[in-house]
């Protein structure tokens, strides 16, 4: 939770109506203390802070045990609004995530619609579809005829108008048959036996969400026995806290309502509005805030209900500020638009807020981003935000940029919002941390200071500031002054998180190991819930040491606190690397595996294998883990890019399509395929692929080399990126074949001008390097030769590189664009002989 303070709204102070910051941080950091030293032992401490890891593996064995001497049926009803939070639980159930599920177990997942195929896939062969049909006439007269009724004009009256909806019959048996009208509904019938007032009462309580004996007494009045005659009824199901209509059934009732007294309807929407703003009042001010959140979500239902437009800013600024808070905190508010819209009728022909902000929250807790984008987008387009809520969108957007690394894009959106509020300290701020991100570390020291101009200086907000200053400074300042800097901070506040992290750290990078262990210890006391950054700063520290037996302890600790940090995996693999041998250190990750009970971490136990190199070994613990786990996306790249390195192509692509099918438009995914399809010879389409992860999240490009993407560019004609790529890479390091393949992309480009030959000269330089290998010399010579026609030379040269090595010569010259003019020449095949491969590479 501080994580996403610190990020979302640093300098906000109360981050939306129903939530203190203060309180919710104070409160979720007394509870961790109080665990962590009540906890009579790490298991109890474990259970408390994480306990869907903890009891999952103990439900499983109950499973087994009782399975043991009979069969089990668990039943998951109303899927369609549980799934978000049932669905990744069944599924790790079924792939044996925490233990060995039983054979003669039984789920059934009730639903109004089918199971999302892509995230079933791997369970299809289990899955036995259901459709429910409508009951037959049949089967619907069985019933009536159980219920007594059975005279033939009756049942047939009953049957046409429940047309074969089970709850609709259920309830059509409760209304007087005699006398049946064409025009007759549902609701109709169900109440043709009901006296006026208690007709009245089945109608109004149609309209709220949730009813209870409070709700119904503020629409109907005192009116005991009508609750009582209301609980009665077969529609009428019971929830945990209170009743409400079956859905069916509500929507026809509400359809009624709208249809028999459109002003009685937006009556009873008015008087619910107003009684649950008045609960909302009173929990606020007992401090209930659960309560008070709940009620006012269910005001704006009815607000949306009877006077949509206008409450519709109010409820998606409200969505808003939840968001900048937590993403996955605004479902409740993007399902109460979404019902508010579909119950009342309200949107035609264009996707309802509700659904966008839904399928927005789905989509960032699967790691994607483009549909919030695009609801963000669409908010700002609209007319429907006052100028605060504006700024929130904008913030909000930028934020989704930021976590592409898409850094120009969140620069814009700040900049817009600052031009709305060019006072607000928080905008330079935010500034300052996405300059950062982008190494862009003078210019963040500026937005600091801006934002600090802006502040008092007994501002809560201003230490804030500071301490990001501190964080930029130390990038670009010398270790001591940067410590001078963060010891001033600490000398006001001794106990600022922030402050004594970035202290920690000054100490590691000035070696000084005791005193930053004793800064990350203090962080540990005095924050319980930044347990697992604090074990991974002093793992940091101790491994930056070469202190390689506390590196392994604390890394241990900050996976107890998180065991699905690939950081973390990997840093422990480097750690045994350096002082076990290779089986040793297949050992030690095992057992570390086997401290968390958590099968899933087989994943990352390959990942970290592969991090250190040891790709055979990474490759069959990856193939066992997505064996074991299908439905992980992170297994099946990890695995393909373990692959590929093995160049085994064709089974990494599959694993990386099934990466991108589990997470579709997954940018990390994307640019491996991109890598395996320039491997693979496939220009165009790794460059499509590159393209894309550019515009999704241009830090995912990263590990992609510059120079490898410069070739791919080359080989395509697009000489002019090619050449900017080239520059990137040659501003990491002058490596010959860099040189060779810019300075044949700046000829290609511009021919041979007056700049030209020193650039081939510097490349002639680099290749002729005592250090470099007789083939890259000669190689590189006769294509230099062969880029500035001088094809005879060229073609001597080109039999040399043959003579030094035939087979690697031959794989590289059909597509280096330095031959691209000489290609059709008689002796290019003639030197090249019949190991030339028109469908080979240059690496």
């Amino acid at each position: 939770m501080g994580a996403k303070l610190a990020r979302r709204i640093p300098l906000a102070g109360v981050a939306f109506d129903f939530v203190d910051e203060e309180e919710v941080g104070a409160d979720l950091g007394e509870l961790a203390a109080f665990v962590l030293q009540h906890a009579k032992s790490r298991d109890d401490a474990h259970l408390l802070l994480h306990p869907v890891d903890v009891l999952s593996p103990l439900f499983v064995n109950g499973l087994r045990s009782i399975a043991a001497g009979k069969p089990i049926a668990l039943f998951f009803d109303t899927y369609e609004e549980t799934s978000h939070l049932v669905e990744p639980w069944v599924i790790a159930i079924l792939g044996g995530s925490y233990g060995q599920t039983p054979q003669n177990v039984l789920l059934t997942l009730a639903g109004r619609y089918p199971l999302d195929s892509n995230v079933w896939a791997p369970n299809e062969s289990l899955l036995d579809l259901i459709e429910l049909q409508p009951l037959s006439d049949a089967e619907a007269t069985k019933y009536l005829a159980k219920k007594g009724i059975t005279d033939p004009e009756r049942v047939r009256d009953i049957n046409d108008l429940a047309q074969g909806v089970p709850i609709r019959l259920v309830s059509l048996v409760i209304g007087d048959p005699s006398d049946p009208q064409p025009s007759d509904t549902v609701v109709d019938r169900v109440l043709r036996s009901v006296s006026g007032d208690l007709r009245k009462v089945a109608i109004d309580a149609a309209i709220p969400r949730l009813l209870n004996r409070d709700i119904a007494e503020a629409i109907f009045g005192e009116d005991s026995k009508a609750f009582d005659w209301l609980l009665t009824m077969p529609f009428v199901e019971d929830v945990s806290d209170g009743w409400i209509y079956h859905s069916v059934i509500r929507r026809e009732f509400l359809e009624y309502a709208r249809r028999e007294s459109p002003n009685r309807c937006l009556t009873v929407h008015k008087v619910l509005a107003e009684y649950h703003d008045e609960r909302r009042k009173s929990s606020s001010k007992s401090g209930d805030h659960a309560q008070s959140a709940r009620h006012s979500r269910e005001a704006f239902y009815h607000l949306l209900s009877f006077q949509y437009r206008i409450a519709l800013p109010g409820a998606l600024t409200a969505c808003i500020r939840i968001w900048n808070f937590d993403p996955t905190g605004a479902r409740p508010w993007a399902t109460t638009i979404r019902d508010a819209e579909g119950d009342a009728d309200l949107v035609h022909g264009v996707e309802g807020w509700g659904e966008a902000w839904t399928r927005a929250i789905d989509e960032v807790e699967g790691g994607r981003y483009q549909s919030a984008i695009a609801l963000f987008s669409r908010l700002l387009a609209s007319e429907l935000l006052e100028e605060e809520a504006r700024i929130e969108a904008l913030e909000a957007r930028s934020h989704l940029y930021r976590d592409q690394d898409r850094f120009s894009a969140a620069l814009e959106d700040i900049a817009a919002a600052e031009a709305l509020a060019p006072r607000n300290a928080r905008l330079p701020y935010l500034r300052a941390g996405v300059r950062l991100e982008a190494r862009e570390f003078e210019a963040a020291l500026q937005d600091c200071e801006k934002a600090l101009g802006m502040l008092a200086p007994d501002n809560p907000n201003y230490l804030t500031v500071r301490v990001m200053y501190v964080r930029i400074a130390k990038e670009v300042l010398e270790p001591l002054d940067a410590l001078e800097l963060i010891d001033e901070i600490l000398a006001e506040a001794d106990q600022h998180p922030g402050a004594l992290t970035i202290r920690g750290q000054i100490h590691r990078d000035l070696k000084v190991t005791s005193q930053a262990v004793e800064d990350f210890e203090e962080l540990l006391r005095i924050s319980p819930p930044s347990g697992h950054k604090a074990w991974k700063e002093i793992g940091l520290t101790y491994a930056a040491a070469n202190n390689f037996l506390e590196a392994e302890r604390a890394f241990q600790r900050a996976l107890e606190a998180h065991p699905r940090c690939g950081h973390c995996w990997r840093q422990l693999a480097r750690i045994y690397v350096q002082v076990k041998k290779e089986d040793e250190v297949v050992e030690c990750l095992t057992e570390t595996c086997a401290d968390f009970d958590d099968p899933g971490l087989r994943a990352y136990r390959g990942f970290a294998l592969f991090s250190v190199r040891l790709l055979h070994r990474a490759r069959d613990e990856l193939q066992s883990a997505v064996l074991e786990e299908p439905t992980m996306p992170e297994g099946h790249l990890w695995l393909a890019k373990t692959l590929i390195d093995l160049k085994e192509l064709d089974d990494a692509d599959s694993h990386l399509q099934e990466a991108l099918r589990l997470q579709p438009a997954w940018p990390s995914a994307l640019a491996a395929r991109g890598y395996l399809r320039y491997s693979a010879d496939r220009y165009r389409e790794a460059e499509e692929d590159w393209r894309r992860v550019e515009e999704l999240s241009p830090g995912e490009m990263a590990p992609i080399a510059p120079a490898d993407r410069g070739l791919c560019l080359a080989k395509l004609g697009e000489l002019d990126r090619a050449i900017e790529n080239f520059d990137k890479a040659l501003e990491r390091r002058e490596h010959p074949a860099i040189l060779y393949n810019r300075a044949v992309a700046e000829t290609l480009r511009s021919g041979i001008g007056p700049a030209r030959p020193h650039l081939l000269e510097r490349a002639e330089r680099a290749l002729e390097a005592e250090s470099e290998s007789p083939l890259v010399r000669s190689y590189g010579c006769a294509g230099l030769l062969a880029v500035k026609g001088e094809a005879d030379e060229a073609f001597v040269a080109l039999a040399k590189a043959m003579e030094d090595d035939a087979e690697v010569t031959a794989a590289w010259a059909p597509t280096d664009p330095a031959w691209s003019g000489l290609r059709n020449d008689p002796r290019f095949r003639k030197v090249l002989g019949t190991l030339v491969n028109p469908e080979a590479r240059w690496q």
